[in-house]
């Protein structure tokens, strides 16, 4: 009885190990260079360290199956680096290039530049098989230089619907769905830039 049991054991430890892990990437499929080369906002960008719920901190995709308390935990489909990681880069990256500004995320920003500074709180990172996935943040943006700028408190829920079956179909949902919430950021960075911001009437779940 031990030695089938043992046989089976090898037999399932062989199976996952002819089984190679994918990697995913919440970084934009295609970027314009020019965009990053052309620095011409006059202020700069930083995305804070990004919190994310320890559900889903961990380099495993997590995904729903149903609407129940369960998750699965996809062993062979791993994000390309920690998801905390993964969102302040996309993040960083998208912005830069929406505003033709200077991305001070892990560089010093240019000498005299104004930067506004994004702060992030993700409180749920979910992919449902098929069907949906939903990001649900809480963000705030100030500007260090300026300490007469308003400063913003906001939540999001950005939800988009997958028709495909699959990872990656689920994987540029909330790709997606980072971008979608750059453009609220990005235009929430203008309108104050602009000195307009006081009462942000365009942002909705500001304070």
């Amino acid at each position: 009885m031990r030695t089938l049991f043992s046989l089976a054991l090898l037999v399932m430890l062989s199976a996952c190990a002819g089984t190679p892990a994918r990697y995913y990437s919440l970084m934009p499929m295609h970027q314009a260079a020019s965009s990053l080369d052309r620095q011409t906002a006059g202020y700069a960008v930083r995305v804070d360290p990004v919190r994310v719920p320890a559900q889903v901190d961990r380099l495993q995709l997590v995904v729903r199956q149903d609407a129940g308390p369960g998750v699965l935990v996809l062993n062979q489909s791993l994000w390309a680096a920690p998801l905390a990681d993964g969102i302040r880069g996309a993040l960083a990256r998208e912005l830069s290039q929406r505003l033709s500004a200077a991305d001070a995320t892990y560089l010093p920003a240019p000498g005299g530049a104004d930067v506004w500074e994004l702060g992030v709180e993700v409180r749920r990172f979910d992919l449902m098989e098929g069907a949906w996935t939903e990001l649900d943040l809480n963000w705030s943006l100030k500007s260090d230089a300026r300490p007469d700028a308003t400063s913003m408190i906001c939540h999001a829920v950005i939800r988009r619907p997958v028709q495909a079956p699959g990872v990656a179909p689920l994987v540029e949902s909330q790709r997606e769905a980072l971008q979608q919430f750059a453009d609220t950021v990005a235009a929430a960075i203008r309108s104050n830039a602009a000195g307009s911001g006081t009462n942000h009437p365009a942002i909705i779940g500001c304070t």
